[in-house]
């Protein structure tokens, strides 16, 4: 009854599309209670919905911000009685995402678009406080279990309703966006990336799994979220999936033992035979257009971008037009003339397609630095935690860490051709790191004295 009746209630209102994470958030809430886990349940549901841009809003209702503002409330209540730190909130990126703030509230100040300026502050504001949340919140185990569990959970769902919506036409016009499939994001690129993002989580699953089944369970979700990524027909999505997938395949060579090549191998075989059979022809047809850059407008438009994006820079380099502006600096151009087609409300207002030229043009070369800082931060706490703990022959937490580090590199190179620097699978990253580190050194710390002890 807690499952049926708020699906037949959601059914008969605008807002049915919602009816289908109702099973999955009692699923979610039964699981963390039985476990009794330290972690509020409510900030995992959060985590979960990431996957589901089109689908978290009841009206003007935002459900990722009302238990967001739950969450926080709790957190609060916990810190005045003591049961969490405000230590917890510790952490070197604060270095660089604090200055970021600052220069971002300068160029938003000085900014000929206040208004897209003001909006796109109030994202990074609500990315600060999910990012403090995370430092508050996430305990050890969330870090080496429950978060990198639910982020494969969630995506994974999401690919299943894209190839649904694709491949076998079940909610087409809800998993699908003109025939690309998008499952639950806002858009396919979108899907893309977070797809992109979770493949080598799933690769650690495989390569630690203790049964036969967990294999068999761990090899299907990877195939399911390969073929997500072609059915996004994001073009640039595929190479950088297949770009990652390459060097997971060589970071991982020496742990493929005979048993998983009995298993891998077949399903390569199989994969690479079907491959042109589930690309749809007009992706062929697309790919084919890479090489001939004159006969395809996306990349005559991605071009254009650049163009824009520099001299919008040389303009203004030190501070930048305010965050996320460049879509009415490139509207302005004569370049949106060239690529404007009639009758199409808004066509000119395009963002760069690429989230450090973003940043470049939004916030200058002061906030692209600082921006690239965080994200060099980030990386080398995963670095220093994935060391310590080989050190103390912690090896799964280790290669945990490592597919965290490529899971983070291929959303990086995505948000080359992709605009959105507050993507929380992005800021996810951040204090992830940060926390890693941390229960690295307490693992570290437990594991001398056991050492001392014996």
């Amino acid at each position: 009854m807690v499952v049926v009746l708020p699906v037949m209630a959601l059914m008969t209102t605008p807002y049915f599309k919602l009816s289908i994470l109702i099973p999955i958030l009692v699923v979610i809430g039964v699981i963390s209670l039985a476990k009794r886990q330290d972690i509020n349940v409510f900030f995992y549901i959060i985590i979960f919905l990431i996957p589901f841009g089109e689908y978290r809003k009841i009206g003007p209702l935002n459900i990722p911000w009302l238990l967001a503002m739950l969450v926080l409330a709790v957190a609060a209540l916990d810190i005045v009685q003591g049961k969490l730190s405000i230590k917890a909130l510790k952490g070197k990126i604060w270095y660089y995402l604090f200055p970021m703030l600052f220069v971002n509230l300068i160029a938003t100040g000085l900014s000929p678009y206040p208004e897209t300026a003001i909006d796109a502050m109030k994202n990074w504001l609500a990315a600060y406080l999910f990012i403090a949340l995370m430092l508050l919140l996430i305990t050890e185990r969330g870090v080496f279990k429950d978060l990198p569990f639910w982020i494969v959970v969630s995506v994974s769902l999401g690919s299943a309703l894209s190839v649904m919506g694709v491949y076998l036409g079940i909610g087409y016009d809800l998993f699908t966006d003109e025939g690309r499939g998008q499952g639950g994001a806002p858009d396919p690129n979108n899907m893309c990336m977070m797809i992109i993002f979770v493949i080598p989580l799933v690769v650690h699953y495989l390569l630690y799994a203790e049964t036969f089944i967990a294999r068999i369970g761990a090899t299907f979700l990877l195939l399911l979220n390969l073929l997500a990524v072609l059915s996004t027909d994001s073009r640039s999505g595929m190479l950088v999936a297949a770009l990652i997938f390459g060097l997971l395949i060589i970071i991982h060579i020496a742990r493929i033992k005979a048993r998983y090549i009995r298993l891998i191998l077949p399903v390569i075989l199989i994969g690479l035979l079907a491959l042109p059979m589930v690309i749809p022809q007009k992706t062929l047809i697309r790919m084919q257009t890479l090489t001939a850059s004159y006969q395809d407008k996306s990349v005559q438009r991605r071009g254009a971008y650049i163009d824009v994006g520099i001299r919008a820079f040389m303009e203004q380099p030190i501070i930048g037009y305010g965050p996320f502006t460049f879509q009415h600096i490139f509207a302005e151009s004569r370049e949106s003339r060239k690529f404007k087609r009639e009758g199409v409300r808004g066509e000119e207002l395009r963002q760069a397609h690429n989230t450090y030229l973003e940043m470049l043009v939004g916030s200058g070369i002061l906030g692209l630095g600082l921006f690239l800082g965080v994200i060099l931060q980030a990386q080398l706490n995963l670095h220093r935690a994935r060391k310590g703990l080989a050190k103390i022959n912690s090896a799964e937490y280790s290669h945990l860490i490592l597919s965290f580090q490529v899971a983070f590199l291929g959303a990086l190179i995505y948000l080359a051709v992709f605009s959105d620097p507050y993507h929380k699978f992005l800021l996810v990253m951040l204090p992830l790191s940060e926390l890693a580190l941390r229960y690295t050194h307490r693992l570290q710390a437990n594991f001398n004295q056991q050492t001392q002890a014996d």
